[in-house]
């Protein structure tokens, strides 16, 4: 059974990562899940660091294109986010991953999203590195 994983913000904005998570997603090895704001920080950062205003909508285009499914309800975030008691400023990250039924979040952030706030609600926040060993483990003639 294919399961699915929130791409916190930190996970999408360095672009060898964004490339790698989503051609796996692509391979059908998970269901990518993000949120509106989760790709607006995307471009925001992306822009003040490294690329122009165009080329992250154009990358926040194909994303949206290629994984139709992929964004988690804005109105059902914003009911679930005054319940969350992570860090607030990645409380709609959590409140995605609860909107969408989904187990894993996958941040380079994981004291954002500490047990005590992500256990209630079944949910692991997990470190990239440790999400692509899983997917190699899982299928490795797919991640190679």
């Amino acid at each position: 059974m294919i399961f699915s994983a929130v791409l916190d913000t930190n996970a999408l904005y360095p672009f060898s990562l964004r490339d790698t998570l989503l051609r796996l997603a692509e391979l059908e090895l998970y269901i990518p899940l993000w949120s509106a704001r989760i790709l607006e920080e995307m471009t925001r950062n992306l822009t003040e660091r490294q690329i122009t205003q165009d080329q992250a909508a154009r990358i926040t285009k194909a994303m949206r294109a290629a994984f139709e499914e992929a964004e988690v309800d804005a109105a059902e975030i914003e009911r679930l986010e005054p319940a969350m008691t992570n860090d607030p400023k990645d409380r709609h990250v959590l409140a995605a991953a609860v909107a969408a039924d989904c187990e894993l979040i996958v941040t380079f952030n994981r004291d954002d999203f500490p047990p005590e706030a992500c256990d209630p609600f079944g949910i692991e926040a997990i470190h990239p590195d440790d999400f692509l060993l899983d997917l190699l483990d899982l299928n490795p003639e797919a991640v190679r």
